[in-house]
């Protein structure tokens, strides 16, 4: 196999990741945002991964897989059943609701230890 054709074999794999992460994502009603917090991945990046434009670190499809509710395998070549979860889809809501939660109370404790030591 030539260097082009192996290219080409490579782009149609990340091609294929991209679909199935896509598609756990609408399956649990998220938008890239929400999965690109519950991974700590960018959203760029997120969308990217999901049009195959993107090469993805073992790490960075761990924490998808995780993010999703699945394993790294079925990301990579749909090998396991996925069995939708509706209590997956809650918890994964509400990963991101608390991240969001210890976010903004990250910036208020910052805020507050900030106007305490600022005494003129």
């Amino acid at each position: 196999m030539n260097r082009k054709q192996q290219k080409k074999q490579e782009d149609a794999y990340y091609r294929h990741i991209g679909i199935r992460i896509r598609s756990l994502r609408k399956q649990l009603n998220l938008n890239q945002d929400n999965l690109s917090r519950a991974c700590g991945l960018s959203r760029t990046s997120i969308t990217n991964m999901e049009c195959g434009r993107q090469r993805m670190t073992v790490h960075s499809i761990f924490r998808l897989a995780k993010a999703l509710g699945v394993s790294a395998i079925y990301l990579i070549d749909g090998a396991d059943s996925v069995d939708y979860d509706p209590m997956r889809e809650a918890d994964t809501k509400e990963i991101i609701r608390l991240k969001e939660e210890n976010r903004k109370l990250h910036m208020w404790a910052d805020h507050i230890r900030k106007s305490v030591e600022y005494q003129p």
